[in-house]
C-alpha cells in the first residue's frame, strides 16, 4: 500500500486490475499521508481485534438459490474461456493490445468499447478481464445467455447477475432480446398500459343511439338496461328471462313510446347476436354496434348503469322492489347530468317533470293557478250554474226510473255538485248528470154544473160592468190604440168532466221577478 499512497516509493512492477487503478486514479491528486492510529480507526482495525473465540452462530441457510443444478455441457471454466479467447479475431487482437500495448490511434469502429476501456482492461490467465468481469467471446455467449435465463428470472435480474460475473460489448440489448422472444416470458408478462379511452361520438338528437345490456341477476331479479346516449334516459326493465324473444318485446314497447333510434350499441351476449335479434333490427332498419369480445369497457354507458342501478337499489331498503326502482328512476330521470348541465327529461321529452319540489317556489305556484283561471274562464261563461236548494233531476245508475228528483245541497267543484234525493240519499253528480226541474202548479177546478155551464154563456154574451170598465181603463192608457170590432163568433169550450185529479202548477221562481 505504501507503494500507492507514498509518493516517494516507487511503483511495484507486478499489481493487480484493482491495485493498478487506483494509482493510476490517485495519481491525478496532490496529497499528505498522516499516520492514525489503530484504535481511531474501528472499520478498517476490527478485523485485527475481534475476541479470541468467537461464539457459535448458526447462520441460516439461504432463502433462494438462483442456480443450484446445470448441465454439465452447459458449464463454462476458465480455461473453457481463454480457448475461446485465442480463436475469436476481436478478443484475440484486444489480449494483444493489453500485453504489447495499445495503439495511440483507433483503427475499426468495432475495437472501440475496448478502446475506450483500455485503462481498465487487463489479462489474467489467458482472459481477458474488465475490472473484475470476464470478457466472454462471441462462441460462448448464447449458452452464458441460456444459462442466465434459466428460470426466466427477467430482464433486469438477468442484466445484475450478468455485471456481476462477466461482460462484452452490447451485453444489455443481447439479454434485452433473449427475454423478449422467450415464448414463456411473453405469455407471462404483466398487462400492458391499457390504450386510451375513445369516447362514442355524441349524436345530435335524443333517441339516436341506445346502448342495452343486461344487469344481474340481482336480489333474484334480471333487468334489462336502456340508456340513451344523448339524454341518459334510463331504462330498467324487469325481465323474467333473458332470451330474444324477451329482449325484443321488451324494446318493441319502448320504441312504440320513443321511436326507432338509428343505431344499438351492445356486446356479443347471445340474445344479441342471434339471427332473429338482427331481423328484428333490420325490420326497422336500426344499425346494430357490437363491441369487441371480453372488452366490457367499450359499452360503458350500458356498463356505468348496471353499476348505478344496483348500488341504489342496495342502499334503498324501503318498499318493494317495484317501489324502489321506481323511485330510483324517477330520481335519475329529473335529476340534472353533470356533462349536459340538463335532466335526462328535458333533454329528451323537452320539459322538465314535475316533481313535489316545485310548489317551493312562489312563482310556480302563482303562475299554475294564473293558467288554470285562464283556462277555465272562458267555460264558465257557457256552463249551467246551480245553486243550494235548486230543484233538479239526477241521472240514477241503479235500479229504478232513469232520472229522479232532487234537490242541490252543494257544489263540490267547478262541474261537480252534492244532491239528496226525495228519499234523503246523497249523490254526487255531474254537471251533465243533472237537469232544471221546473215546480209544478196546482190549479183547482170544479167540477161544472149544468147552471154554471149557462151562467158562463151569459156572461160570455153579456160582459159584466167590471169588464167594460177594464176595457175603459185600457183604452184611457193606450189611446193611440185602435179596438177594431170581434167578427169572428165566440165559441163556448165545454170542460169534460176530469178522468183523475188535477195536479197542483205552480209559477217557477225566476217569474217573481217578472210582472205579468
Amino acid at each position: 500500500l505504501l507503494g500507492i499512497f507514498a509518493p516517494n516509493k516507487e511503483t511495484p512492477y507486478i499489481l493487480s486490475p484493482r491495485m493498478l487503478r487506483w494509482t493510476v486514479m490517485l495519481g491525478a491528486y496532490v496529497y499528505d499521508i498522516c499516520y492514525r492510529p489503530g484504535k481511531l480507526i474501528a472499520n478498517a482495525d476490527i478485523l485485527s481485534r475481534l475476541r479470541t473465540k468467537v461464539p457459535d452462530v448458526e447462520i441460516p441457510p439461504p432463502l433462494e438459490v438462483l442456480m443450484l443444478e446445470s448441465d454439465d455441457d452447459m458449464i463454462m471454466k476458465a480455461n473453457d474461456i481463454a480457448r475461446m479467447s485465442l480463436k475469436d479475431p476481436l478478443i484475440s487482437r484486444v489480449l494483444n493490445w493489453a500485453w504489447k500495448g495499445w495503439p495511440a490511434k483507433l483503427s475499426d469502429e468495432k475495437f472501440k468499447p475496448f478502446f475506450s476501456r483500455q485503462l481498465e482492461i487487463s489479462v489474467h490467465k489467458g482472459c481477458l478481464l474488465w475490472g473484475n468481469r470476464v470478457v466472454i467471446p462471441s462462441q460462448a455467449r448464447s449458452r452464458l445467455l441460456t444459462m442466465l435465463h434459466d428460470g426466466h428470472p427477467g430482464i433486469v435480474r438477468m442484466k445484475a447477475l450478468a455485471r456481476s460475473y462477466f461482460w462484452w460489448p452490447k451485453m444489455d440489448e443481447d439479454i434485452e432480446k433473449t427475454v423478449n422472444t422467450c415464448d414463456v416470458c411473453q405469455s407471462s408478462r404483466a398487462a400492458m398500459p391499457k390504450a386510451p379511452v375513445h369516447s362514442w361520438e355524441t349524436p345530435n338528437n335524443p333517441w339516436s343511439r341506445l346502448h342495452i345490456d343486461f344487469a344481474g341477476p340481482f336480489q333474484g331479479k334480471t333487468f334489462l338496461i336502456v340508456v340513451d346516449a344523448f339524454s341518459k334516459w334510463l331504462e330498467v326493465i324487469p325481465i323474467s328471462e333473458m332470451s330474444t324473444r324477451t329482449v325484443i318485446e321488451e324494446l318493441r314497447q319502448l320504441f312504440a313510446t320513443h321511436g326507432l333510434p338509428n343505431t344499438v350499441v351492445s356486446d356479443n351476449a347471445a340474445q344479441f347476436v342471434s339471427v332473429e335479434f338482427q331481423q328484428f333490427l333490420k325490420r326497422g332498419a336500426i344499425r346494430h354496434a357490437r363491441i369487441a369480445p371480453f372488452h366490457p369497457a367499450s359499452n360503458g354507458q350500458a356498463e356505468r348503469m348496471v353499476r348505478t342501478t344496483k348500488e341504489a337499489l342496495r342502499k334503498m331498503v324501503h318498499g318493494s322492489w317495484k317501489q324502489r326502482l321506481a323511485n330510483f328512476l324517477f330520481s335519475q330521470r329529473v335529476s340534472p347530468c353533470a356533462t349536459t348541465g340538463k335532466s335526462p327529461a328535458e333533454l329528451l321529452m323537452k320539459r322538465r317533470l314535475r316533481t313535489v319540489l316545485d310548489r317551493i317556489h312562489p312563482d310556480i305556484e302563482e303562475e299554475t293557478i294564473e293558467s288554470h283561471s285562464d283556462v277555465t274562464k272562458p267555460d264558465k261563461q257557457k256552463i249551467r250554474i246551480f245553486a243550494p236548494d235548486d230543484l233538479v233531476f239526477a241521472r240514477n245508475y241503479a235500479h229504478g226510473p232513469k232520472w229522479c228528483p232532487a234537490t242541490i245541497v252543494a257544489p263540490t267543484g267547478p262541474v261537480s255538485y252534492k244532491v239528496r234525493t226525495t228519499d234523503g240519499q246523497l249523490w254526487k253528480r255531474h254537471l251533465d248528470q243533472l237537469r232544471k226541474r221546473h215546480p209544478s202548479i196546482e190549479i183547482t177546478e170544479d167540477i161544472e154544473t149544468d147552471v154554471n155551464k149557462t151562467q158562463k154563456s151569459n156572461i160570455a154574451d153579456n160582459p159584466s160592468q167590471s169588464e167594460q170598465e177594464d176595457c175603459q181603463q185600457l183604452m184611457e192608457k193606450s189611446p193611440s190604440a185602435v179596438v177594431e170590432p170581434i167578427t169572428e163568433p165566440i165559441t163556448e169550450t165545454i170542460a169534460e168532466q176530469p178522468t183523475r185529479p188535477p195536479r197542483t202548477r205552480r209559477k217557477p221562481k225566476w217569474m217573481d221577478d217578472y210582472v205579468i
